[in-house]
């Protein structure tokens, strides 16, 4: 009866762990409730891949094109001057969009991890299958990531900076023209830092996550597999606050 017992005391703390604090969305919910885990409406690790992938292809997406029409809109020296909030704009929003998505990336980690492990299987196949939140999450999705700071930020340096901006030097007073032209590249430059400091803190989290919970999985501990969940839900909320 005590062996019983134990038993059903460890599958309802393992049950506490995975039952609570999460939300359901049809696709990725970006409101960013500080007390809950922002997750995807999927049934299987397959579905949540997709839609992973899916969310950050968006995201890109979604700045390349307003990249496109600022461009198309902001085509000459005196419209830059005339519209640089548009441009400081443009450039906060990569970096919001980029924290968020970051955050995003380390929930749906968290999810995973809930799915494989909530799942009937042994904890060798566990361990086997919690290897996805590296080769999807951490590997694919962060390498998609990485385009917004290779592509999309640095394109703006070759259309402001290294395009009208240098395009002007003869046609406009030269210390107008440096003045603007170094405060450009500066905004540009803090931008793309952020940016990198973004992504490679998330890619930091989501490695170091993973390899904790196999490592636990693999030593069959799931008292210790609960903790680091928990702490890691907890780093997301953190983030979430900031």
């Amino acid at each position: 009866m005590k062996k019983v017992f134990k038993m059903m005391l460890c599958l309802m703390m393992i049950f506490s762990l995975f039952g609570c604090g999460d939300k359901t969305t049809n696709d990725a919910n970006t409101s960013q409730n500080q007390s809950q885990i922002t997750v995807l409406s999927v049934d299987t690790v397959d579905e949540l891949e997709e839609k992973v992938l899916k969310d950050v292809e968006d995201t890109k997406t979604n700045l390349k094109q307003e990249q496109e029409t600022l461009s198309k809109n902001i085509d000459t020296y005196e419209k830059y001057i005339n519209n640089i909030d548009k441009i400081k704009a443009y450039y906060q929003k990569t970096i919001d969009e980029t924290n968020q998505l970051g955050i995003r990336l380390r929930e749906y980690s968290y999810q995973y991890a809930q799915l494989v492990i909530q799942s009937n299987q042994t904890n060798k196949d566990k361990y086997k299958d919690l290897k996805g939140i590296y080769d999807c999450i951490y590997e694919d999705a962060g390498k998609d990531m990485y385009d917004i700071y290779e592509d999309i930020v640095k394109d703006m340096y070759d259309i402001y900076y290294d395009g009208i901006l240098k395009d002007a030097y003869q046609k406009v007073d030269y210390d107008e023209w440096y003045d603007v032209l170094s405060d450009d590249y500066d905004i540009w430059s803090d931008t793309l830092s952020e940016i990198y400091d973004l992504w490679s803190d998330m890619k930091s989290d989501i490695y170091d996550f993973q390899y904790d919970i196999r490592s636990e999985i693999y030593d069959n501990n799931m008292e210790r597999v609960e903790k680091k969940m928990e702490e890691f839900k907890e780093d997301i909320f953190a983030l979430k606050k900031k």
